[in-house]
């Protein structure tokens, strides 16, 4: 553009701002371009952190849940951090979602801290509630093992009178046990002809701690009963017994937990009318003593 066009283009201009509303056109037009735009990028930013927030607190919340499905025994500390992670990030959404004042965003913080406290105590409780059903679990096993494999016989050599018959138990299980005591229960005692029963004595008192696969015996039972009860001269001959000997005992992991096992023996006769002793069912309400068919095995 030459000094010719330039001076008429600045003619035409000068003619155009002579006009009042061309003027203030103008005017408006020139002090906008002056004015600093504004960025809008910080803005979009906290936008974006206000909608990414409640994305990262749902995927602490189910990373959380996910963490405590998958481990048997999750690890408590580290999923308080899981869930109080999950509300910080939570309560940050909902600060940059709504325009509220110091005050009520103090409040919202103060709730959010109470509902961790309460989620976190609430999943403390159900385990410490698991924790115990498998220790009691753990116990009831133990004690139904040790319940079964405790075994007993009564112990005495063939050419012996059965009368002077020992008690003898076995611990087969996995734990120590200590014996606290044995009682006797007469079923039927049979002297000649007197049938006697019903009686009850302690056959021991003292405890006896037997180890795994250890035993352990009373003294003899029918003698000891039969000094104390009989009081007939002459004696009259031994023929039968059915008794019930129980002994209470306690796992020495487990003292505060009384156990109590009942063993039942009843004696039966050979061909050459000598008598053996057989171990029978506690619960069995037959009178063997007065089985005819039995008495002759």
């Amino acid at each position: 553009m030459n000094n010719q066009q330039r001076r008429k283009l600045d003619r035409q201009l000068l003619e155009i701002l002579r006009d009042p509303e061309a003027f203030s056109i103008a005017s408006k037009f020139f002090k906008e371009e002056q004015q600093p735009q504004i960025s809008t990028e910080p803005i979009a930013r906290v936008e974006r952190l206000g909608r990414v927030l409640p994305f990262l607190g749902l995927a602490l919340s189910l990373g959380n849940w996910l963490y405590v499905v998958m481990n048997p025994e999750p690890n408590f500390i580290f999923g308080s951090c899981l869930l109080f992670g999950t509300l910080v990030f939570l309560l940050l959404a909902v600060w940059e979602s709504f325009e509220w004042k110091t005050n009520v965003k103090v409040i919202a913080a103060v709730c959010s801290l109470i509902v961790f406290v309460c989620l976190d105590g609430v999943w403390h409780m159900q385990r410490l509630t698991q924790e115990r059903r498998k220790i009691q679990e753990l116990q009831q096993a133990k004690l139904r093992e040790t319940y079964k494999l405790l075994t007993a016989q009564m112990d005495y050599s063939p050419q012996d009178d059965p009368i002077s018959a020992v008690f003898k138990y076995f611990n087969g299980g996995e734990e120590p046990i200590t014996v606290t005591g044995m009682s006797f229960i007469s079923n039927t005692l049979r002297f000649g002809r007197f049938d006697i029963g019903g009686d009850h004595f302690f056959v021991n008192s003292h405890s006896v701690v037997v180890d795994i696969g250890g035993n352990g015996h009373s003294e003899p039972v029918i003698s000891h009963w039969f000094m104390h009860k009989i009081r007939l001269e002459p004696t009259p001959p031994f023929t039968c017994a059915d008794i019930q000997i129980i002994v209470t005992y306690r796992l020495n992991s487990l003292p505060n937990v009384p156990q109590q096992k009942p063993f039942r023996f009843i004696t039966s006769k050979k061909g050459n009318n000598n008598l053996r002793w057989l171990a029978e069912d506690v619960g069995s309400t037959d009178d063997f003593c007065k089985d005819p068919a039995f008495q002759d095995l």
